[in-house]
């Protein structure tokens, strides 16, 4: 089989193998008597969420209409496995209109189809997207819930999340029309702090802050000889963390993929704030050399980085970066005698921004009116209060705390002196100077996840092996110089060349140019594990008189 047979095998293979869950559980809900009204929701949430968002909006539909309904969550993993199924079902579902409609079917629409560079051109492939666009194909599911801006927006400028008709009472822009309150600054603000919170077209808007820290165990941090618990990104660089620093892949967790923006950013912000010149060039270089050294004392990449808590939970890594639910939900599980947890979460100093979570409605929504109305309950009173608060709390959960911050700032201002959110720092105060300046990172995004990937976990072992080095040798300076030459990654390089790569779709160059990369970085990091230990060999030999 030629190369390209393989590539194209291996693909199916990889589709089938997400999509596999997801249209098992569809397949057992079919073999269901359709006797009860149904919202399908594709989510990377977590049990504890569905549990208690599902029996929220069921009871909250049940006392509104009297009607019982069926919520059929479909979990096929984090947000880089959504993103590729929504791909694959709205490609095979457009393919039959577009047949049906006499097109022939080729690869090119395939690529074309869901390309918003494309709208308002000429020719068969804008002929494609405006057909896309005007209608309304579906996949059998109502909403996304869950998962990080920047891959709603993403999924929006695609086309597969749409707006609704204020007419029809459908969508986000029904909700706008029918709650306008709701659409204040002063509730839910368009963004904040440089993070946008709400989709200007209405086609997704958040339902809870996100923020990005640190989670740590204090143990294994005295274990490993470190006494001053982590304040800032920079901490996770100590040496004494090889091998006890947990991480996640980028390419397959949106969580992790935007904490390393944020680290990323903080270096931008510094450098700005030191007058150099060329403050965006070099922080994007320093970040990604601050993220080396992190991947470098890592013990892997992880596939979720929900699997960081439990791993610094257990004691296997002493630190790990966590979204905040995650972190203050596993610092709060785990208590000694006195009380206090061995965990420790902290909001880095200086180094997160407060994104969002966010909801929206899939193009061709089955039951567009019962995704409105769970959308409603979202942002509702009702549904902030599930998230945000305690069990035993009036309108709080009833078996699990989310521990999810409401987006909505009057909820703040509304807590009662007792109420569990109200003994937590508000988080529009919390995130302090922090301002994410989308346009430095954001055209760059999908490029940093595949940097991370290749650069570092896909040669993990040589990057240990050359950090190994620096660390036993002492940081010799010459060695030092070339683990820290990523200058093939820099920000012009990285703009104007690697990301119109990845967004032109064409897997025959990324793959290229990954295997490129990866060699090119795998024999740095072999030159950097033998210069380290010839530049130590060369100062003993120095020191005792005898010259190498």
């Amino acid at each position: 089989m030629s190369p390209k047979g393989k590539a194209i095998g291996l693909f199916l293979l990889l589709t089938l193998v997400i999509a596999g869950p997801f249209w098992l559980r569809k397949s057992e809900q079919n073999l269901m008597i359709q006797s009860v009204r149904r919202l399908v929701i594709l989510s990377p949430h977590d049990q504890r969420v569905r549990d208690e968002i599902g029996r929220g909006f069921t009871q909250y539909w049940k006392k509104k209409t009297g009607e019982s309904i069926d919520i059929d969550w479909r979990i096929p993993g984090g947000s880089s496995e959504i993103f590729l199924l929504l791909k694959s079902e709205y490609q095979q579902a457009f393919r039959q209109i577009f047949e049906s409609r006499g097109g022939v079917w080729t690869h090119g629409i395939a690529q074309s189809f869901a390309n918003p560079v494309l709208e308002g051109g000429d020719g068969l492939m804008a002929h494609a997207r405006r057909t896309f666009l005007e209608s309304n194909v579906g996949i059998g599911v109502d909403l996304l819930f869950g998962g990080g801006a920047a891959d709603f927006q993403q999924l929006a400028e695609a086309g597969y999340l749409v707006p609704g008709d204020a007419k029809s009472g459908t969508g986000i822009s029904a909700i706008r029309n029918q709650k306008p309150e709701w659409f204040e600054d002063h509730v839910i603000p368009s963004s904040f702090a440089g993070e946008r919170y709400r989709d200007p077209e209405d086609r997704w808007i958040g339902v809870v802050l996100a923020s990005f820290g640190i989670l740590f165990n204090r143990d294994v941090l005295e274990e490993v000889g470190i006494q001053d618990e982590p304040n800032a990104w920079k901490d996770l660089a100590d040496p004494r963390l090889l091998g006890f620093l947990a991480l996640a892949d980028p390419a397959k967790s949106g969580s992790a993929a935007k904490a390393y923006e944020l680290i990323i950013q903080q270096q931008m912000l510094q450098r700005q704030a030191q007058g150099t010149p060329e403050p965006i060039r070099e922080g994007w270089l320093s970040g990604l050399r601050l993220i080396q050294r992190l991947a470098g004392n890592a013990r892997y990449f992880t596939d979720s980085s929900g699997k960081i808590g439990l791993e610094v939970a257990q004691g296997e890594a002493a630190a790990g970066m966590a979204i905040d639910s995650y972190g203050r939900t596993i610092r709060d599980s785990i208590r000694i005698t006195n009380g206090r947890s061995r965990l420790g979460f902290i909001l880095p100093k200086g180094g997160t921004s407060l994104s969002v979570d966010p909801v929206a409605m899939l193009r061709g929504a089955p039951d567009p009116i019962l995704a409105t109305a769970f959308m409603t309950y979202l942002l509702s009173s009702e549904g902030q209060a599930i998230l945000g608060l305690q069990p035993g709390e009036a309108g709080g959960p009833l078996h699990h705390a989310l521990r999810r911050l409401p987006v909505r700032m009057d909820f703040y201002r509304d807590l009662s002196g007792e109420s569990s959110l109200s003994k937590e720092p508000n988080p529009f105060i919390q995130v302090g100077d922090f301002v994410y300046h989308s346009e430095w990172t954001q055209p760059s995004f999908v490029a940093l996840r595949f940097l991370i990937r290749v650069l570092f976990a896909d040669s993990h072992p040589e990057l240990v092996t050359a950090w190994k080095a620096l660390v036993a040798n002492g940081m010799p300076p010459k060695a030092l110089e070339l683990f820290d030459n990523i200058e093939d990654a820099g920000y012009d390089t990285v703009r104007d060349e690697i990301t119109p790569i990845l967004r032109a779709r064409d897997k025959g160059r990324e793959i290229a140019l990954a295997r490129a990369m990866g060699e090119r970085s795998r024999a740095r990091y072999r030159a950097v594990a033998l210069l380290a230990e010839k530049e130590h060999r060369d100062q003993l030999l120095s020191t005792s008189g005898v010259h190498p």
